[in-house]
């Protein structure tokens, strides 16, 4: 009688766990399934205050030229932690230099690396490391600046839907001395992305 109880606690133990793993599994399954995939491309658009700072190394001469932009960005997201992309950043109008309006223009084309860490589950952190292609002149000074050099920059975005996400972060395009004279180069970016 013993074994005959013992056999029946046994097979309703086993029947429990099997409906058990039954009914857990689908639930599972189900959820993700729903979940939205994160990876694909993404378009940009961001107001940009862009710099380009220059001082001599013995001379007391030293030129700060601050811009106002747009940046235009497209990127491909290969998962949650990396990302590639590429930017356009480019002024709009003239700079304004010791008090007077002065003729000048500033652009970068750039290309990252983009890891990324999500913080939450709409917060990502990022670093962007790459190359970029400074073009910067100025026409009352006659003199211009073409250069290309690793760049790098540290960011956020705040996901707002499952398709607009906003961004803000800084990146500096060039940080070196050429002909005496030490040249930085950066921006300062806030805009809004899409997924497509």
């Amino acid at each position: 009688m013993k074994k005959i109880v013992l056999s029946l606690a046994v097979i309703v133990a086993m029947s429990s766990m099997g409906f058990a793993d039954e009914y857990v599994a689908p639930v599972e399954s189900e959820a993700t399934e729903n979940a939205p995939e994160d990876k694909g491309f993404y378009v940009g658009l961001a107001y940009s205050h862009l710099s380009h700072d220059i001082d001599h190394e013995t001379l007391t001469t030293k030129a700060e030229l601050d811009f106002y932009g747009l940046m235009l960005d497209v990127g491909y997201k290969f998962n949650p932690y990396i990302a590639v992309e590429a930017r356009y950043n480019f002024s709009l109008g003239d700079t304004d230099m010791d008090d007077q309006v002065d003729e000048a223009e500033m652009s970068v084309l750039s290309f990252f690396v983009k890891p990324m860490y999500p913080i939450a589950p709409e917060i990502d952190i990022y670093v962007l490391l790459g190359y970029s292609l400074t073009d910067a002149s100025n026409t009352y000074a006659n003199a211009s600046f073409d250069e290309g050099a690793f760049s790098w920059g540290v960011g956020a975005s705040y996901d707002m839907t499952e398709d607009f996400s906003v961004f803000a972060d800084y990146t500096r395009y060039y940080d070196d001395t050429l002909n005496s004279f030490d040249h930085v180069n950066d921006s300062f970016n806030i805009g809004i992305t899409y997924k497509l």
